[in-house]
C-alpha cells in the first residue's frame, strides 16, 4: 500500500493489480489528515467493516422475519471469522464486500417489490446499482466479475418490469 498511497505524486490513480484505487485514495486521505499510524492506514478498512455490518444487518432484516434467522444470517455473513480476516486487511476487501452486499440489497429490493403499486423507480435503482458496482470494483479489482454479474442481473430485473 505504501507504494501507492505514500508517494509525492498522485500515484493512487494509477490502475494496477496491486493498487486498489478507492482504497489507496482513502488511505492517502486518512494518512494526510491523521498522520501515518496503524489506525490511519486501516481507517478505510474499518469504514468498510462498518458499512458491511450495517448492510448485512439491513439484508438480514429484509430476508428473515424472525430474530433468530436474522442473527444466524448476520453472523454467517458479517461476523464470520473468515470474512473478518479480509475486512481488517488494508487492501480494500472490506469496502468491496460492503458495496457488493449493498448491490445484493438493491437486487433483493427490486425482486421483492416487483409487483407493488405504484411501480418501482427503475432509473434511481439502476443508478444505485451502477454506483455500488463501480465502488466495489474500484475498491478491489478482484470483485469485477461478481460485481458486474450482480449489476447485469439487477438491470435485467429492472428491464423486465417495464418503464417507471
Amino acid at each position: 500500500m505504501k507504494a501507492w498511497a505514500a508517494r509525492a505524486e498522485p500515484s493512487h490513480w494509477q490502475a494496477g493489480s496491486n493498487n486498489h484505487v478507492l482504497n489507496s485514495i482513502l488511505i492517502r486521505f486518512s494518512t494526510t489528515a491523521f498522520g501515518v499510524s496503524h489506525l490511519s492506514l486501516r481507517l478505510p478498512a474499518l469504514l468498510g467493516a462498518l458499512l458491511l455490518m450495517l448492510t448485512a444487518a439491513l439484508l438480514a432484516r429484509r430476508l428473515f422475519a424472525t430474530w433468530r434467522g436474522q442473527c444466524v444470517f448476520f453472523i454467517a455473513l458479517a461476523a464470520n471469522p473468515l470474512v473478518m480476516d479480509y475486512v481488517v486487511a488494508a487492501r480494500g476487501y472490506g469496502l468491496a464486500l460492503a458495496f457488493l452486499a449493498g448491490q445484493f440489497l438493491v437486487l433483493f429490493h427490486i425482486y421483492m417489490t416487483r409487483n407493488e403499486k405504484p411501480p418501482l423507480r427503475p432509473p434511481r435503482l439502476a443508478a444505485i446499482s451502477s454506483l455500488l458496482a463501480a465502488l466495489a470494483f474500484s475498491s478491489n479489482f478482484s470483485f469485477a466479475i461478481i460485481s458486474g454479474v450482480t449489476w447485469l442481473f439487477s438491470l435485467s430485473l429492472l428491464c423486465l418490469h417495464g418503464p417507471a
